[in-house]
């Protein structure tokens, strides 16, 4: 990997970090809209972070859109199958809280 490639990582980090941050702060002030769509373009870059699809997943909830909290976590769920992974246990649990 050469310099380009580390400094192009961490700008990414950098990008996806901001993005949750500023996602968050938005389900604080409670303006859904701006945070799913920025929760969004985080998992856009970062597919695999399960921190942020429970944070997304969450701010579903919150906004109302409980079908939409489900329906995005067996999407995510049936991803990760075909790459043979399944999701964190929070995640999980989380899944099962909403369902009871």
């Amino acid at each position: 990997m050469d310099w380009a490639d580390t400094l192009r990582d961490e700008l990414k980090n950098l990008l996806v970090e901001t993005l949750v941050n500023l996602a968050a702060w938005n389900v604080k002030q409670r303006h859904y809209a701006s945070a799913k769509n920025l929760y969004k373009k985080a998992l856009d870059k970062e597919p695999y972070r399960d921190d942020i699809h429970l944070a997304f997943i969450h701010c579903l909830v919150y906004s109302g859109a409980s079908n939409a909290a489900l329906a995005h976590y067996l999407e995510y769920q049936i991803f990760l199958k075909k790459e043979g992974m399944e999701p964190t246990k929070t995640l999980q649990d989380y899944y099962q809280s909403l369902i009871r």
